[in-house]
């Protein structure tokens, strides 16, 4: 079977999205709405690559929080100052991951070998960041990396994130 895809050559242009001191006019909006639907909905339909579906249906269960700015900012078990949040979900997932690799429950109070993490979306730098800090402190001072000169730079960087702490 030899199959062709042909890349899109529809092109968003910047100009329609442009910012200045004056409000943009509701015309001005409007066509910049409709080519920005007409851009992502095209795209859609024929995208390839990347690990994303787009096969969502959110009208079905979750168009009501679409509306509403949720972010489950810190420590998910930890309350904070923004109360619009899922950090119970955020909880409940990471439970199950914990239970699923056969880590024991949280005590009240969090015990060396207790699970803890967050959530974040698709492979973000925060996530690296999280990993390589989780695995720096999980070692307790043993590093992390073989090679000298890389060796060197994160001895480096690991005196100066401690200064800070």
């Amino acid at each position: 079977m030899d199959i062709k895809l042909k890349k899109s050559k529809t092109v968003l242009k910047d100009e329609l999205f442009s910012i200045d001191n004056k409000k943009m006019s509701k015309a001005k909006k409007e066509k910049a709405l409709s080519e920005l639907h007409g851009y992502e909905f095209g795209q859609k339909k024929t995208f390839l690559g990347y690990q994303v579906n787009e096969k969502i249906d959110y009208k079905t269960n979750y168009s009501d929080y679409l509306n509403i700015s949720l972010n489950n900012v810190g420590d998910p078990f930890t309350d904070g100052n923004l109360t619009t949040n899922t950090k119970a979900v955020e909880r409940e997932v990471l439970k199950y991951y914990a239970k699923l690799w056969n880590n024991k429950t949280r005590e009240p109070e969090l015990q060396k070998d207790d699970f803890w993490g967050y959530i974040v979306s698709m492979g973000c730098t925060e996530a690296n960041i999280f990993g390589l800090l989780s695995g720096r402190d999980y070692l307790e001072g043993k590093y992390l990396l073989i090679d000298g000169e890389k060796e060197k730079r994160a001895k480096k960087l690991s005196k100066s994130v401690q200064d800070t702490e």
